[in-house]
């Protein structure tokens, strides 16, 4: 029979963590998004472009808001020598949301109002009954 040594006797074990799993998760996501300034700047430029579509819904307006604004975030980025990462996340989140926008834009029914009539209880609403009133010509 071999004899082993001590696990004491010069060898250095790491001591057990006691970091719970999601302590883990969090900070290694933290890490993969770039902690706060990275999920910002991703963010950002990406709730541009759907606040300006959504309420002025003008694509080349709200492209030209949000990849303005993470252009600005990348030469700050830039500027400070660090990674353009998360920002370039940002533009690609912009180019996800053009995709949805032209896709959507393609599939409008020209007869909304008439789909919204056909969804309306007869006369529940003041807006299903103005929906369903016939348009002066």
């Amino acid at each position: 029979m071999s004899e082993q040594p001590p696990a004491d006797a010069g060898t250095t074990e790491a001591a057990p963590s006691l970091e719970t799993v999601e302590a883990v998760v969090r900070r290694q996501l933290a890490t993969a998004l770039g902690g706060r300034r990275g999920m910002i700047e991703a963010a950002v430029p990406t709730l541009l472009f759907t606040i300006t579509w959504l309420t002025q819904r003008n694509l080349t307006l709200a492209l030209t808001i949000s990849v303005a604004a993470a252009l600005v975030l990348l030469a700050v980025r830039l500027v400070q020598r660090s990674t353009p990462q998360f920002v370039l996340n940002a533009l690609f989140g912009i180019g996800i949301g053009w995709v949805f926008v032209r896709i959507s834009a393609s599939r409008v029914e020209t007869r909304t109002p008439r789909h919204w009539r056909t969804s309306c209880p007869a006369s529940s609403t003041p807006v299903c009954t103005a929906w369903s009133s016939p348009s002066p010509a």
